[in-house]
């Protein structure tokens, strides 16, 4: 159904106490779109919900600016009110702070809130008071730009616009009010008062407003007694950013409203900031060269402590282990002798003749640590990882203080899956050398690995913080926000990773993936098409390209690249379900069966037996419809689609009874498919119990109302016979 004969419902985003948000469809431009639906009733009541409806349309038509939201659209459409509004895709800074804390570096944090002030200047500027501005009403984009959201309970000064709530009560979310909120009301001052609240929490990365209290009497008590503690002796972090804006937002915070900033006044003091002028008098040049010598002296610890990090190749791992023989070569001429033997071995991939080697040398140093090390890394190298994992036992007993023989051990039981064991390993190697960055990549994977997505973030941005040009971090990080559902947050991770390693097709189909995840179809196609580029055999890269083409409706491109992808590899299953899932919406149902039954034929999925199903439901033929969606719960009994279309199954052949019960556990998996409910009624009402079938279908009304109408004679009836 098309409201107002152009917007579509695509899928709800929220719901609040002013109605619901859904994504929708432009038809006529083909865009996105957020629509906001609220049912206005005939009440007094009621009718502020209209008014402030009304007046967040009004105010997003008003004001022209890239940080605030716009209106596009307001009208009512069969007794219902829509405000059509600029699609934002992102997070709000609320979900940042509580999801993916200190993900944003100071100097960026300060470019958001430099955008965010500058956008509530000019609502005041047009005489307009935001009054409500708080983590929640300010949304994240994918390029980190930020957006204002909620005009609705703004307030036009000079109008005085009539109070939406009871008069003598106060309008905003206590945490974030100013202190002439609770008593004269607002001013243009307010939003600087609350914008100073939300930055300081913001800089902090603080769960909850620093005003916040288990009562409203407390919070405001708090509010309009006691001053914030100045920035610098909240903050975990040493950054020259934090001095500079700790006596702007002390300034920002002032409880007398005349001696607070305009909100203006509190931009221009932040941009100078990010342009490095001076704000005050503290902020000296000696000051300056302080801090600038700290940081080269951190910088230069660092890089003493860094480790190179180690990779898959046995000439890496070998010169790394070589080197720490610098002490033993010395002991003897023998020795020395020995050990250039044993490494000219190893150049030439002799790992037995080098193992027999270090074996002997073992026979007259049997308390040497790293001659144990040294086996283990020939075992790694030669796939015995149970000698290797041996060798490390022994090597560790002899030397609890190497953090590199606890972090290829962790490596080694992270690969075969003792992930509890692992975890020890790469924090006692962390414990020993916290400043070296592959502890913390591997600790993270491991966290990834046991789907522990927030220890495994925070793991890669100590990481990161160690070595901003680590890939390996980014890449982790990304992989870990996608995991949790945030993909904007991925795209901008594997973004760095691949500022860090431009020609890797792994993070262009990563960033590809979480691309589609957002919809941004165009930027998705363009990864998997470089993913491809620098990996021209690699059949995930176009499977994920075909997936790409098919949510763009590009049918024939996405056969094309399911067919290269099987091209390269004939037993890729997922590729044959692909092509097939293509022509069951082209309608070319016998080749979607052939392509299921060749899946099945590579892997025993419940998925692909479903859709055998489905094909088989398509040609007509309902027994074996059934007979291979029963397989598919043979598999998985918690299959939601194979429950329901068992149930729609056996509704087509008469068999009310097995209808009913797939129908049932349908809906015990999914309560709110208003279809479900629907096909249910009808199967009781063939058992002849209407009373249930009454009851079902007045839940699909609840779920969907607009069904009321369409459904009232079968109601009716039903009643009768009943």
């Amino acid at each position: 159904m098309l409201i107002h004969n152009r917007y579509k419902l695509q899928k709800q985003l929220g719901q609040g106490g002013m109605g619901t948000v859904y994504l929708g469809l432009d038809t006529q431009n083909n865009t996105f779109v957020a629509i906001k639906e609220t049912v206005i009733l005939p009440s007094p009541n009621e009718q502020k919900k209209f008014k402030r409806l009304q007046r967040e349309f009004e105010f997003s038509q008003q004001i022209s600016h890239p940080n605030i939201v716009r209106g596009l659209a307001f009208f009512e459409f069969q007794n219902t009110h829509y405000i059509i509004m600029e699609y934002v895709e992102g997070f709000s800074i609320e979900q940042i702070i509580h999801n993916n804390p200190r993900s944003l570096p100071p100097r960026e944090l300060l470019h958001i809130a430099i955008q965010i002030c500058d956008a509530i200047a000019c609502l005041n500027e047009q005489g307009i008071v935001h009054r409500d501005i708080k983590p929640q009403n300010i949304m994240i984009t994918h390029d980190k730009t930020p957006k204002i959201l909620d005009l609705g309970i703004a307030k036009d000064i000079e109008t005085q616009l009539t109070m939406l709530t009871q008069e003598g009560s106060v309008i905003g979310t206590f945490p974030y009010m100013s202190p002439e909120q609770f008593s004269t009301g607002a001013s243009s001052k307010t939003d600087t008062f609350s914008l100073g609240i939300m930055l300081y929490q913001l800089f902090l990365w603080l769960p909850q407003s620093p005003y916040f209290a288990n009562t409203p009497v407390q919070v405001m008590d708090k509010i309009t007694k006691t001053k914030l503690p100045p920035l610098t002796e909240m903050a975990t972090i040493s950054d020259p950013i934090y001095q500079k804006i700790s006596p702007i937002l002390q300034k920002a915070l002032e409880i007398d409203v005349q001696k607070r900033l305009t909100v203006r006044e509190l931009t221009k003091r932040l941009q100078n900031v990010l342009r490095g002028k001076s704000t005050t008098r503290k902020t000296t040049k000696k000051h300056l060269r302080q801090t600038e010598r700290r940081r080269q002296v951190a910088q230069q610890q660092k890089r003493n402590h860094h480790i190179l990090f180690i990779a898959a190749t046995g000439s890496i791992l070998l010169l790394l282990f070589f080197t720490a023989f610098s002490s033993a070569e010395k002991k003897s001429p023998q020795t020395s002798q020995i050990l250039h033997q044993a490494q000219k071995l190893l150049d030439k991939k002799e790992y037995n003749a080098a193992k027999d080697v270090y074996q002997k040398l073992l026979r007259a140093q049997p308390k040497n640590p790293q001659i144990y090390h040294k086996l283990a890394t020939i075992s790694e190298l030669t796939q015995d990882r149970a000698s290797a994992l041996d060798y490390l036992d022994q090597a560790i007993e002899l030397n609890t203080h190497d953090p590199q023989l606890y972090y290829q051990r962790g490596k080694i039981l992270q690969s075969i899956h003792q992930k509890q064991r692992a975890t020890h390993d790469a924090q006692q190697a962390i414990n020993l050398s916290p400043e070296t960055v592959e502890y913390y990549i591997l600790l993270g994977n491991i966290y990834q690995d046991i789907q522990q997505y927030e220890k495994a973030i925070k793991a890669f941005e100590v990481a990161i913080d160690l070595d901003a040009s680590c890939m390996e971090a980014f890449k982790g990080k990304g992989i870990a926000t996608f995991a949790q559902g945030y993909y904007t947050f991925a795209v901008g991770n594997f973004s760095n990773a691949i500022r860090l390693s431009p020609q890797d097709p792994e993070l262009y189909n990563l960033r590809g993936e979480a691309n589609s995840k957002c919809l941004f179809y165009d930027r998705a196609l363009k990864d998997f098409n470089a993913a491809i580029k620098y990996a021209p055999e690699n059949k995930y890269y176009y499977n994920n390209r075909g997936l790409c083409y098919s949510k763009m409706r590009n049918n024939k491109k996405a056969l094309k690249d399911f067919a290269q992808a099987i091209n390269i590899d004939n037993s890729y299953a997922d590729a044959y379900n692909n092509h097939g899932m293509i022509c069951l919406d082209l309608q070319r149902n016998k080749r979607a069966l052939k392509d299921f039954k060749k899946a099945l034929e590579h892997q025993q999925s419940a998925m692909f037996y479903n859709n055998c199903g489905v094909a088989y439901n398509r040609l007509g033929d309902f027994a074996q419809a059934i007979q291979y969606t029963l397989k598919a719960l043979e598999l998985d009994r918690s299959f939601y689609n194979a429950h329901k279309n068992l149930g729609m199954y056996y509704a087509n052949v008469g068999n009310w009874k097995n209808a009913v019960n797939y129908l049932s556990q349908a809906i015990n998996i999914n309560k709110v498919d208003f279809n479900l409910y629907l096909a249910r009624a009808r199967a009781w009402t063939n058992l002849k119990q209407n009373q249930r079938a009454i009851q079902d279908y007045n839940i699909a009304i609840q779920l969907k109302p607009d069904l009321s109408t369409s459904l009232q004679k079968t109601l009716r009836q039903l009643s009768r016979e009943n």
